[in-house]
């Protein structure tokens, strides 16, 4: 059991360090005064009034494609960007879904969650090197670790809080669900922070928004 666990953890490791360097390779290249943007500050409108902060200002963007196929990216400060390619083929109702995803992540503060534990972690490997050595290094692992981790528990909270925006402005799960139904047909990947996510991991949040909506039909 523990070499299987060791041999768990090994691969946990590389999969992690391979998902945090494709997401830092992972370049994004504003498209500036895209005639989408418009659009994308329409859609943004309808979904700022339901937030817990309706005044805060965010950053709408078209990016040009990418060699990841990225169509969402979430970013710092406030910062949401929907690819070129992804606008000319998306419907308002997937666009608007992804826009709140997006705004999503920034509300429930997950870059700074991340941000914190980095810190911490990098504080705790330092501390470590003094007595074990090597150990001072060990945030290159670390880090994208857990990044991966938090990532995986944060994406259900965020798709949690966009249906609650989506069912406000007047659609239903089924909207994001349609948008992430998207970006897994057309090989669209998504990027929070340094994490880049791709199109074929979509299909386990869906299932889990199909869950949900068939409980909470079944309690009705």
């Amino acid at each position: 059991m523990r070499a299987v666990s060791n041999g768990v953890l090994r691969s946990l490791c590389f999969s992690a360090l391979g998902v945090f360097l494709s997401g830092c390779a992972t370049s994004l290249q504003e498209i500036q005064h895209h005639p989408q943007e418009e659009r994308l500050e329409r859609l943004l409108a309808q979904i700022l009034p339901h937030t817990e902060h309706p005044e805060k200002h965010y950053w709408v963007r078209v990016s040009e494609p990418t060699t990841h196929q990225i169509g969402l990216t979430v970013l710092p400060h406030r910062h949401v960007y929907l690819s070129a390619s992804l606008l000319e083929e998306a419907d308002d109702v997937v666009v608007l879904a992804l826009l709140a995803h997006g705004v999503a992540h920034h509300r429930l503060h997950h870059y700074t969650k991340r941000g914190a534990l980095r810190t911490l972690q990098r504080a705790a490997f330092k501390a470590g090197g003094f007595f074990v050595p090597g150990l001072g290094h060990g945030h290159y692992v670390g880090d994208p670790l857990t990044e991966v981790v938090l990532s995986a528990g944060q994406e259900p909270s965020a798709d949690s809080k966009t249906v609650t925006y989506l069912i406000a402005i007047g659609h239903s799960e089924q909207a994001l669900i349609r948008a992430l139904e998207f970006m897994m047909e057309h090989g669209y990947a998504e990027r929070v922070g340094r994490i880049v996510t791709p199109s074929k991991d979509f299909a386990s949040r869906i299932a889990r928004l199909r869950r949900a909506n068939a409980h909470s039909s079944s309690l009705q």
